[in-house]
């Protein structure tokens, strides 16, 4: 029987884990202190750059487009990140060829503050992504994290795809978010692309459902192999969302330790209570109220 021996990195159980007893998770808030105003703003299409005040504590995502230098007629496309508190704050987002010479892996730059020159792709035309609101925040929140946790150096950049508008669709598929592009998908090779679908966010063991508050819907991410240990779990499906994921999982059978796996995972809000499991040789403890997660 596999038994998990550590709660967190700051919550060591010892052998509370070995059935004496189980600590409640502390519940704990990934983001805080986001208290802002949904505001409804108009779309904002195909235009040089955003508006510049909109709002009161907002965001906003764009794709843009700029010509790859020595490819005529074929574009480049990355985001950029529009975040209002009263003045707007501009980030940008892209991957590219590691190499120009033999193109290499593909490689993520950013997110970094936005300028016209940012890195050598100064933007012909934006177009905006979704609507303006405090939901969009989270969203840019998701596609950064998704971003700097895939494993995109095993991912061998091509001309046509996948390559950095291959990088753009899959994330914006990621969010719920559409397929649009300031230019026609035809000037974006690989745009439309499903060949980065393994852009999937690589997990610690120690990677706690409370990294899913603000998450809409279900989410793909993957577990590595060969833990050293085991991070604790508490409820047998939901899950109170201080489990670690990966140990939720494999108490769910849906992977393994000795070779991880992939799996999809979806918040559920608030639960009532978590009752105590034992399943595939993982015992997690019971827990009351909280915010839970379920798998599928």
């Amino acid at each position: 029987m596999t038994t998990a021996i550590i709660s967190s990195p700051s919550r060591p159980i010892g052998t509370a884990a070995l059935g004496r007893s189980h600590r409640r998770p502390r519940s704990r808030r990934l983001w805080q202190g986001w208290a802002v105003t949904l505001v409804s703003l108009c779309s904002f299409l195909a235009t040089s750059q955003p508006a510049d005040a909109l709002g009161p504590s907002t965001c906003a995502i764009y794709v843009a487009s700029t010509p790859i230098p020595g490819v005529p007629g074929v574009k480049h496309l990355f985001f950029i990140f529009a975040k209002y508190s009263g003045t707007w704050k501009y980030t940008a987002l892209r991957a590219g060829p590691q190499s120009r010479s033999n193109y290499g892996s593909l490689t993520v730059t950013g997110p970094a503050p936005y300028s016209s020159g940012f890195v050598d792709y100064p933007a012909e035309k934006w177009v905006q992504a979704g609507t303006t609101s405090l939901a969009t925040c989270w969203k840019i929140t998701t596609i950064e994290w998704k971003a700097q946790r895939s494993h995109m150096a095993a991912v061998p950049y091509a001309q046509f795809g996948p390559n950095s508008n291959t990088f753009v669709g899959s994330l914006l598929r990621t969010v719920g978010l559409p397929l649009v592009a300031p230019v026609a998908s035809s000037l974006a090779p690989g745009f439309t692309s499903s060949a980065l679908n393994q852009i999937v966010p690589t997990l610690t063991w120690m990677t706690e459902g409370s990294w899913l508050r603000g998450q809409v819907g279900s989410a793909r991410y993957r577990c590595p192999a060969n833990p050293q240990v085991l991070w604790l779990a508490w409820g047998g499906g939901p899950y109170h969302d201080g489990s670690s994921i990966c140990t939720a999982a494999l108490h769910a059978g849906l992977i393994t330790a000795r070779a991880g796996g992939f799996v999809t995972v979806r918040p559920t809000g608030v639960v009532s209570s978590f009752a105590a499991s034992t399943r595939n040789g993982v015992r997690n403890g019971s827990a009351g109220a909280g915010y839970g997660f379920t798998f599928g």
